[in-house]
């Protein structure tokens, strides 16, 4: 996972790449390849790829170019894939196929998070500190633990977002957690 400059996050599936300029105030990235992005609300968010350009405003979505196809799936929000003369508005819960032939398909996705997107992890006894770096490098955030002693997670993780992630570790090791105003997750014991 990588994060922008202005939070927003983008997740890489495999085989694919994404690049950005250092000057960040265009909001703009050029993608090969397949990825999920969560943009933060601000001005327009752009990102290109070889078939077409998809614009957003702040959205979770999903783009998938290869062999001459693009797929676009939104989740959340609204996204505007444009391709040649073609330029169509994407709702959340549909997807467009726009392939070899030049005319796109609509149709409507089931999931909230593509499979790639999602933290799935089993642990058996590991250290909180195993398992926090795990879920800062996967989400790209910042935990802060402020726990006395040892502690070991066991369990199996499966959630795309990364609140949740803490929630159940806290629950299961009866600790509090907070976000702050950097929104850095501080864990810690309960009083």
């Amino acid at each position: 996972a990588i994060r922008f400059p202005d939070h927003s996050r983008v997740i890489l599936n495999t085989n694919s790449s994404v690049s950005y300029s250092k000057y960040w105030w265009n909001r703009k990235v050029k993608l090969q390849g397949d990825a999920y992005f969560e943009v933060e609300k601000g001005k327009k968010f752009i990102v290109k790829t070889k078939e077409g350009e998809i614009s957003v405003m702040g959205t979770r979505f999903q783009v998938c170019e290869n062999n001459n196809k693009l797929v676009v799936s939104c989740y959340e929000g609204m996204v505007r894939l444009k391709c040649g003369t073609h330029d169509q508005p994407i709702g959340a819960g549909f997807s467009v196929e726009y392939g070899k032939n030049k005319r796109p398909v609509l149709s409507t996705i089931q999931m909230k998070y593509p499979e790639f997107a999602r933290f799935k992890r089993n642990f058996s006894g590991e250290e909180l500190r195993q398992v926090i770096a795990a879920v800062e490098e996967f989400f790209q955030i910042r935990i802060q633990l402020a726990t006395t002693g040892h502690k070991y997670f066991s369990g199996n993780i499966e959630t795309a977002e990364a609140e949740t992630v803490v929630r159940i570790i806290c629950r299961s090791l009866d600790l509090n957690y907070m976000i702050d105003p950097n929104r850095n997750i501080i864990i810690n014991d309960k009083n």
